[in-house]
């Protein structure tokens, strides 16, 4: 197989499975930023603030560019609700303000463990990072093996440093048959 070939099923590799994440994956959203009764920034999905959506904090840093990072476990008080954001950032409950915070139910804490990402989708990634390692280590290999061809068809092509000298009995037969007609007399003989 050549290069061109292997490198062209690599390609085909990558693309199905990208394709199969493609397919999988969440389309992008839009965002929409809202800010808590003590000032802070939160940026959440169009659906707004409902559990299971992912909290961030946007803040601006001194160059005057946006910063975005995952909310902590906090709760913030937003319109009058309470919000409760987990560890991971996602919002586990929206109560308002002035009820008092009840329990986790059954169904959040079952809604909270399904959040998590599918088993299929971890193996696949680990797939795809497997896969983008070994076309790293293949390309590689071939890099290293363009070079050693090169060196070798530059090395085939230069000229001898030194005359090869052919053996005596070789030039001894070289010397037997000098002309045409003595060769074709050798020949004669040997029926």
């Amino acid at each position: 197989m050549d290069r061109n070939n292997f490198l062209n099923k690599i390609k085909t590799m990558f693309s199905e499975v990208e394709a199969e994440v493609l397919v999988d994956a969440p389309a992008e959203e839009e965002f929409m930023d809202i800010s808590t009764e003590d000032g802070v920034v939160l940026r959440t999905s169009e659906a707004g603030l409902v559990e299971g959506e992912k909290l961030l904090i946007v803040s601006v840093n001194e160059e005057g560019a946006e910063d975005v990072a995952d909310s902590p476990e906090a709760e913030y008080t937003v319109e009058g609700k309470v919000v409760s954001v987990d560890a991971e950032g996602l919002i586990v409950s929206v109560v308002d303000a002035e009820k008092e915070e009840e329990a986790p139910t059954e169904e959040a804490v079952v809604e909270e463990e399904m959040s998590e990402v599918p088993k299929w989708a971890v193996e696949l990634t680990a797939r795809l990072e497997a896969l983008e390692v070994s076309n790293s280590n293949i390309a590689e290999s071939m890099s290293a093996i363009d070079e050693l061809s090169k060196t070798v068809s530059k090395i085939a092509n230069e000229p001898a440093d030194e005359e090869i000298k052919l053996s005596k009995s070789a030039k001894a037969k070289k010397d037997k048959f000098k002309t045409r007609e003595d060769k074709l007399k050798h020949f004669a003989r040997r029926k």
